[in-house]
């Protein structure tokens, strides 16, 4: 691309929106210009201002008129499929907000569309770019934390039932539960940089809040690595959020990544030692549970869409967004038959999506 900055198009002006839009304001991604934004609710349209933005109604309307360089997709789970298609269709780079989708057909459509058309298609999980997380995957990788025996996943946080009455959180439709709307981002991290699951076992129930789907649930893995996993969370817990955890036990040691969006190494044993310096070198500070990833994200999609710089797939790999969607529906489907599910067996949820 010749220009200097792109050209961004927003379609869902909701809650996630809102984080995006002051980033824009603070001038946090200086080589991207927000200059339109599409959501069916004319309320929230009406409801910020930003500069000369263009505000639509109608998605179509946006992509005829607009010239884009780049699509946000920020509207409800259960929509990311149909506007992220519709986005592609039209030769536009595409970045969404998890889950890339909800039923594991549309995702590999998604991923054909895009190499077919030659664009950039890529899936937000924010959190992979947090300085702990990047921490614990280098040394993963390297092999400096020994063989793993175990993978601990925890999510203990309070959504009341304002929450789930807009219509569209907590439904199978549209949504899910504690699963795909908030562990998920904890699921993602286990399987991307720990392993890839062999097996599945998983209960869920629905103990606190009144939703369709599931506010509480606990499933466990085989690894393809051989280690064992559990992923434990719920949205029932009061007052307010009060764990996020990733915690590997190994032959050498315990190493921990907590904080409200995996932003802190809170343990971290090796040999029996604790080794200090990677509290304060790697932990952050954030204003809420969405982190800094977003800001890191974005700053290097647009190096790599205007300078073509390279930058490591992992931050937005749409392949392993994919895995995680995959993952997902597969532990779904393991409560819907009460049976273990093989992630080498083709059965998927059929409730969700």
């Amino acid at each position: 691309m010749k220009q200097n900055k792109l050209n961004v198009g927003v379609v869902g002006c909701g809650r996630v929106f809102l984080h995006y839009l002051k980033l824009f304001k603070k001038n946090k991604i200086p080589l991207m210009e927000l200059v339109s934004c599409c959501d069916i609710n004319n309320k929230k349209l009406n409801s910020f201002k930003y500069k000369n933005i263009s505000k639509y109604l109608n998605f179509n309307e946006m992509l005829k008129n607009e010239k884009l360089d780049l699509i946000l997709i920020l509207t409800p789970s259960g929509l990311h499929y149909k506007h992220s298609k519709m986005a592609l269709l039209k030769k536009k780079n595409v970045l969404c907000e998890k889950p890339m989708c909800l039923k594991v057909s549309h995702g590999k459509e998604l991923i054909k569309i895009a190499k077919i058309k030659k664009v950039f298609y890529g899936v937000v999980f924010q959190n992979r770019l947090n300085n702990a997380i990047t921490c614990l995957k280098k040394n993963i990788d390297k092999n400096n934390i020994g063989k793993i025996i175990f993978c601990n996943v925890r999510l203990i946080w309070s959504r009341d039932n304002n929450y789930y009455n807009d219509g569209w959180h907590g439904t199978w439709k549209m949504d899910g539960g504690v699963l795909n709307q908030q562990l998920i981002h904890h699921l993602d991290a286990m399987i991307n940089i720990v392993s890839e699951i062999d097996e599945i076992n998983s209960f869920s129930s629905t103990r606190i809040n009144k939703l369709e789907c599931e506010d509480s649930i606990i499933a466990s893995f085989k690894l393809k690595n051989g280690a064992l996993g559990q992923v434990l969370g719920t949205t029932g817990f009061r007052p307010n959020d009060t764990e996020a955890s990733l915690e590997l036990i190994t032959d050498k040691g315990l190493f921990k990544v907590g904080g409200t969006a995996l932003n802190k190494i809170s343990n971290w044993v090796i040999n029996g030692k604790e080794n200090k310096k990677h509290f304060q070198k790697f932990n952050e500070k954030i204003e809420n549970s969405y982190g800094n990833g977003h800001e890191k994200l974005l700053n290097k999609l647009s190096k790599k869409l205007i300078y073509k710089k390279k930058i490591d797939e992992f931050s937005w790999s749409s392949s392993k967004a994919f895995a995680t969607s995959i993952a997902v529906s597969k532990i779904y489907k393991c409560i819907e038959t009460k049976k273990n599910v093989r992630f080498k067996d083709n059965n998927f949820s059929s409730k969700l999506g």
